[in-house]
């Protein structure tokens, strides 16, 4: 992070000088929540400039794993899990942002250990696919460090292959 400069000059924009400050901010490598366009695995794929403002605010849903962790730390979501949510819920809004609830976000400084492994809880594909093709999400994400339990990232990668040209994404 720091001061956006003048394209030109270089010197960064101050309020004395031009009336407002700006500050430029960025970061390499994944960190945070970043968002996937279909271009991030589809050659021909949308970036993240082609997906309109309007498709980054949805209707969020949270798919609670916690409960179903405490027996398997590698829990990928199935879809007799969307549908038991739905019984309890009604059904999905179409266009939401489905989100895989892990609480792995609580060990970064409680258990940093509990990184070091491979898989994570994750999405079954079989999951992804009804989430898109039968209930009409815009976009899943999770916690966890990964969309998948199998290296291949078939979880991950369908959505935005999916998508080709479109805005449809994936969030991890």
């Amino acid at each position: 992070m720091a001061a956006a400069a003048d394209p030109v000059t270089h010197q960064p924009y101050t309020i004395d000088k031009d009336g407002f400050r700006t500050t430029f901010y960025s970061r390499v490598g994944r960190c945070g929540t970043p968002i996937e366009p279909p271009a991030h695995v589809a050659l021909k794929g949308a970036t993240l400039d082609h997906i309109p403002p309007q498709e980054m605010v949805l209707p969020l849903v949270v798919f609670d794993a916690t409960q179903l962790l405490a027996k398997d730390p590698n829990h990928a979501l199935h879809v007799a899990q969307v549908t038991a949510w739905e019984k309890t819920h009604g059904p999905l809004p179409k266009g939401a942002f489905a989100a895989l609830r892990t609480d792995m976000s609580r060990d970064w400084t409680a258990n940093p250990e509990c990184f070091k492994r491979y898989p994570f809880p994750a999405w079954s594909l079989e999951a992804v696919r009804f989430l898109f093709e039968q209930r009409g999400v815009t976009a899943i994400g999770h916690e966890a460090l990964a969309t998948d339990l199998k290296e291949t990232l078939d979880s991950a990668a369908w959505p935005l292959k999916q998508a080709r040209g479109k805005s449809r994404r994936g969030l991890s």
